[in-house]
């Protein structure tokens, strides 16, 4: 995928809206959701939607119900997988963002996918308005919280599901670091 030289507000609710896709996907595979799932995303993430969809469309309901970092991932010992839960729902409550609890984990990747949606949101407004420290501010947020919460999944994860989305969060990832580090704005 291509780097984002100047990106805009829609360019970022368009992908808030590509992760909104991957949540609403991965909910309809639990029968949680029914809506549509088709919404404007940037052109170069359709190809990799694709491979995300079919390796969805492959996998069982239980593959999707054990995306959650607490099973997979190898670098939690057991005291910090009992603190995991709570540990994640302070995280997203500090950001504002709220979930059903008791229908999934908060360490589920469902409920990341929503939670980086919803900051990418919160970007593309703050930038809309003009106000560059809260959407520099946001986006610093997401990037660790991807560094933390998602790349460690993708490391010690293994499943279909998770080895498709590899070039959206690459792709997320690279776009953050070139406007995180880089100071584009």
């Amino acid at each position: 995928m291509d780097r984002i030289s100047n990106p805009t507000p829609p360019f970022f609710i368009g992908l808030s809206n590509l992760y909104l896709i991957l949540t609403n996907t991965l909910l309809s595979k639990l029968g949680l959701y029914d809506g549509p799932l088709k919404f404007d995303i940037p052109e170069d993430t359709k190809i990799v939607l694709n491979g995300f969809m079919e390796a969805v469309e492959n996998a069982g309901r239980d593959d999707v119900a054990n995306l959650r970092s607490s099973l997979c991932r190898k670098d939690l010992d057991r005291s910090t997988r009992l603190l995991w839960e709570d540990t994640l729902k302070q995280f997203y409550s500090r950001y504002g963002y709220r979930f059903e609890e008791g229908v999934l984990n908060a360490d589920h990747l469902i409920v990341k996918f929503a939670f980086i949606s919803y900051i990418l949101r919160d970007s593309a407004d703050a930038l809309s308005m003009g106000d560059k420290e809260k959407f520099r501010e946001r986006l610093v947020v997401l990037h660790r919280f991807i560094n933390v919460h998602i790349l460690p999944m993708i490391r010690d994860c293994d499943s279909a599901i998770i080895k498709s989305i590899r070039p959206i969060i690459s792709f997320t990832l690279s776009l953050l670091r070139d406007i995180v580090i880089g100071e584009s704005y």
